[in-house]
């Protein structure tokens, strides 16, 4: 099975460089275009690609960009509670580039106060595509989030820290895996 996994279009806080966490903040106009031209381009790919299901994340920032999609592709989406971005805790809302938050961003083992770790949005993540692979054999979609669809590509790929550290996926970029 193809796994198709995108993250969400730009947000306002993205574009002023805050951290978005589990705060529920829509798209900016620049980000329902994305997921507007996201949406073409999956149209366009459509009997190539065969996607079959769409998994989208809870938060609205995901929701909005699933929407063309889903009228694009004419497939309901599906909410799992398991792609919501991780839980930044005090983080949230803050300036990207805050000491505090750049410490705890790449160090898996490390709480977000009053939020949760990275390890433990891997496991909900892995948990969610473990549970694909037994339940599904059609093509899938995953619209999620930034740190999320990185964690996704680490269910894939082995990486060191120093290699993790380095994965940025865009606003609405598009990555294919084999799910087996």
């Amino acid at each position: 099975m193809r796994l198709f996994v995108t993250r969400h279009g730009e947000t306002d806080w993205n574009s002023k460089h805050m951290v978005c966490g589990i705060s529920d903040v829509s798209l900016s106009e620049a980000g329902k275009e994305q997921a507007k031209k996201l949406a073409e381009i999956l149209e366009k790919n459509k009997e190539s690609n065969n996607i079959h299901n769409i998994f989208v994340s809870p938060l609205k920032r995901a929701l909005e960009t699933a929407s063309p999609i889903e009228k694009a592709l004419n497939i309901k989406a599906t909410i799992v509670d398991n792609l919501h971005e991780v839980n930044f805790g005090i983080y949230e809302g803050a300036d990207w580039y805050d000491p505090g938050f750049q410490v705890i961003k790449y160090e898996p083992f490390m709480r977000f106060p009053n939020g949760e770790t990275i390890v433990t949005a891997a496991q909900r993540v892995y948990n969610f595509l473990d549970s694909i692979k037994t339940t599904y054999s059609d093509n899938s979609l995953i619209v999620c989030h930034g740190t999320i669809m990185r964690l996704i590509d680490t269910y894939f790929n082995s990486y060191s820290l120093e290699e993790y550290r380095s994965i940025h996926p865009g606003n609405c970029e598009l990555k294919e895996y084999i799910l087996n």
